[in-house]
């Protein structure tokens, strides 16, 4: 009755007493609410009803008859996506002005501060209004410049807590912040870039997964303004090692190699060889036998390992008659041959059909393009060798 009223007037009151259904125990199914408050409020070409909805939130938020609970829906369907939508649409301005930061500063930033704020809260509250906070400092970052230090510090209270989707939220509101004010030094990009990678959770994989891809711009703008090897390879290096995460960590630190090739390309002389050494475990024998997805990722690595001995071997070339060259490392014979070894023998043990299907005509493919005529040459002629010897 709710949603049909509101389809014929602009009944602004009706949105949050429609809420109030995702903070009940109720038998019914909510996709289509959930779908219609997206429609109605976020997607609705009147900028003008946008925007009064959001000033009608802000005098509803401090009505204690409320539930925390209820607000929480409300900023998750209501308040963050209209506040996403009207910025994705290429539009910064109109929605909210400094009046209505300085308003969320006061009532939602600061008292998220104070360590007895909103303590009758729950953590799904603090999640979703530092999910909220992300998206304003990544659409919204020029009217923040006066707010911006207690929003860093918001990010950095909550960075220790014990539920692992508050701390992980956490880390994506400092990662937005460091992406949207870039002038950031990398000594504070590090720690949380390290408490990202370090014992990564299940079930906050995909939170991970893109505050480290927000990250990694950052680290690689800064590439050339300390020594090498630079502190976050190290530190990722010796995460390698220690594998306290277990496989989910290594296989989330291959994943970054493989969707930012040019970040460690500078550096991949850390990585490939613990990478070659631990081929068997990504495709072959794995700790509870390998998976589809690690030796697709196995695959995407060996195509990114490629892509940087082609592109070393073009850096020596052009620097052939500088007088100081300063030669491309280029990944050595014997870790080549344990590659193209791997490749064959993960080529002949798959045989389930689907998964054959998907890894066969890559790794097949790699392995013309590592002993073609633009690959490997002294692989390729060791190869040929023992060919013809059997």
């Amino acid at each position: 009755i709710f949603m049909r009223a509101l389809e014929h007037s602009p009944r602004i009151d009706l949105l949050f007493e429609i809420v109030a259904l995702f903070a009940r125990d109720l038998q019914m199914e909510l996709i289509p609410v959930s779908q219609f408050l997206y429609r109605h409020v976020a997607l609705n070409p009147s900028l003008t009803y946008r925007r009064n909805v959001l000033m009608r939130v802000m005098t509803w938020f401090q009505d204690p008859t409320y539930h925390w609970s209820h607000k929480t829906y409300a900023f998750r369907y209501i308040v963050t996506p209209t506040m996403l939508v009207h910025a994705s649409h290429g539009a910064s301005e109109g929605l909210i002005d400094s009046a209505n930061v300085q308003w969320f500063h006061q009532h939602v930033w600061i008292p998220m501060l104070d360590s007895n704020g909103f303590a009758e809260t729950n953590d799904a509250f603090k999640v979703e209004l530092m999910h909220f906070t992300a998206v304003v400092i990544h659409k919204y970052s020029a009217l923040l410049l006066d707010v911006k230090k207690d929003l860093i510090k918001l990010a950095y209270q909550w960075i220790n807590a014990e539920d692992p989707l508050v701390k992980h939220t956490a880390y994506l509101l400092a990662a937005r912040f460091f992406e949207a004010y870039e002038a950031t030094p990398q000594k504070f990009i590090l720690p949380v870039w390290t408490g990202l990678l370090s014992r990564p959770h299940s079930e906050s994989k995909s939170i991970i997964r893109q505050a480290l891809d927000i990250l990694a711009p950052g680290l690689e703008r800064s590439q050339g303004t300390e020594g090498y090897p630079p502190q976050w390879a190290k530190t990722t290096r010796r995460l390698l090692a220690e594998e306290a995460g277990g496989w989910s960590q290594v296989g989330l630190i291959y994943s970054l190699m493989v969707k930012h090739p040019s970040l460690f390309f500078p550096v991949r002389a850390l990585f490939i060889p613990h990478v070659v050494s631990n081929l068997a475990k990504l495709g072959i024998s794995g700790p509870s036998g390998p998976t589809p997805e690690s030796r697709i990722l196995s695959l995407d690595i060996f195509q990114v390992i490629f892509d940087w001995e082609q592109k070393a071997i073009a850096n020596n070339a052009g620097q052939a008659n500088d007088s100081t060259p300063r030669p491309n490392w280029i990944t050595p014979l014997h870790l080549r041959e344990s590659m193209i070894s791997y490749l064959l023998r993960l080529a002949s043990s798959v045989t389930e059909t689907p998964v054959r299907n998907l890894v066969l005509p890559r790794a097949l493919s790699l392995l013309r393009s590592f002993v073609g005529p633009s690959g490997w040459t002294d692989v390729t002629v060791k190869l040929n060798f023992f060919t013809r010897g059997r």
